[in-house]
């Protein structure tokens, strides 16, 4: 007799593994019909980046910026970068990270992090070496600069009062598809 409740349970049970696999799979599962179109996600062009970066950083107090240091991270100063930066995302939807850094000798650190009190946020301070390959990186602290590789990156400098760079705003568009 338990033999035979044996089986009868694994009968049942792949019953619903089957019924369940239709439902995910068979007709009006959900997804697009063959025949639906489905929106794409608008992969902005360079320009439209260098755009979009440069005039977020043209909004950034470039003193108040330059004076933030560890710590600051519930100063007034910092608040208000950090508020400018997720409105500029949330306008801004495509926008998957906006940060600010800047660099210290041999290194960039992160200043503001738009994520800063979340679990993948940073604090100011943290960092990592540059290599060769930081190249996008660190022309954006000339002029607006955007490369497109399966995510989209673009920086563009954070100037103080008398025009000179202190960092640099980096914005990423996430993955991307490019037909």
């Amino acid at each position: 007799m338990t033999g035979q409740k044996v089986l009868i349970a694994a009968v049942i049970a792949l019953i619903i593994v089957a019924a369940g696999i239709m439902l995910a799979f068979g007709p009006g599962a959900t997804g697009p019909a063959p025949a639906e179109s489905v929106p794409v996600k608008k992969v902005p062009t360079q320009d439209e980046m260098r755009a979009l970066v440069a005039e977020i950083a043209g909004q950034i107090d470039g003193d108040a910026f330059a004076a933030l240091r560890p710590g600051d991270e519930n100063t007034t100063a910092y608040i208000a970068i950090h508020d400018r930066l997720n409105a500029f995302r949330s306008a801004n939807p495509e926008i998957s990270y906006i940060y600010t850094m800047r660099k210290v000798d041999d290194t960039v650190e992160y200043v503001v992090d738009a994520d800063y009190g979340s679990e993948d946020g940073v604090a100011i301070g943290n960092g990592y070496a540059l290599t060769d390959l930081d190249a996008g990186l660190l022309a954006g602290y000339e002029g607006p600069t955007a490369e497109i590789y399966s995510i989209i990156y673009a920086y563009a400098p954070i100037m103080n009062a008398t025009g000179s760079s202190v960092g640099i705003v980096g914005v990423d568009m996430g993955f991307v598809h490019r037909p």
